[in-house]
């Protein structure tokens, strides 16, 4: 398929352009079939097979697994930080924008002095949290899960823990946050 072939159907025809990077080994079948199982239209169509995951948690631990470390902290942080502009009212408190911030440092540069500063970060931004039920301390919880996941071998499940908060903010829905996941996997 030629460049400008590819183009138009990528732009007029999802289905056959992700087709077809499945046959040319563009993108992988797991890929695929994990974007189908959080329910993207065009992978539902291709997916040879469709597993569905227990819970949307474990399905975005899946997809965070599938995307790699650094790309699952961005799509966790991104995530978090819709809940830290739509929920976190206490504006002089700048601990889960920070714990984010060092969360991107590391994606800048995952070396082990930047996952050090993102674990501080984890602790820095749930000392004193707000660990009540409330939209505030999830915002909290789903900030330092960022950090945490910039800085733990564990790091898979703890974005998926970080997107988890976030939902729980309100911030998001699952939906929202599978969605953009199934976009991240397949682009």
């Amino acid at each position: 398929m030629s460049d400008v072939a590819l183009r138009r159907a990528q732009r007029d025809d999802p289905i056959t352009t992700l087709a077809w990077r499945l046959r040319t080994d563009a993108i992988t079948h797991e890929r695929v079939a994990c974007a189908a199982m959080l329910g993207h239209e065009s992978a539902l169509q291709v997916a040879e097979s469709v597993e569905l995951a227990a819970t949307p948690r474990l399905a975005a631990k899946r997809g965070a697994k599938l995307l790699g470390q650094v790309e699952a902290v961005r799509w966790a942080a991104d995530v978090a930080e819709q809940a830290v502009e739509r929920v976190w009212t206490n504006v002089s408190d700048r601990r889960p924008a920070e714990a984010i911030a060092a969360a991107r440092a590391w994606m800048d540069c995952p070396c082990e002095n930047h996952a050090k500063r993102a674990a501080a970060a984890v602790y820095a931004a749930t000392e004193d949290a707000e660990y009540a039920t409330t939209r505030s301390g999830d915002t909290e919880r789903s900030a330092a899960s960022v950090a945490s996941a910039a800085s733990v071998p564990s790091w898979a499940g703890t974005a998926s823990w970080a997107v988890y908060w976030a939902v729980c903010a309100g911030a998001i829905t699952w939906d929202e946050a599978l969605a953009d996941l199934a976009e991240r996997l397949l682009a």
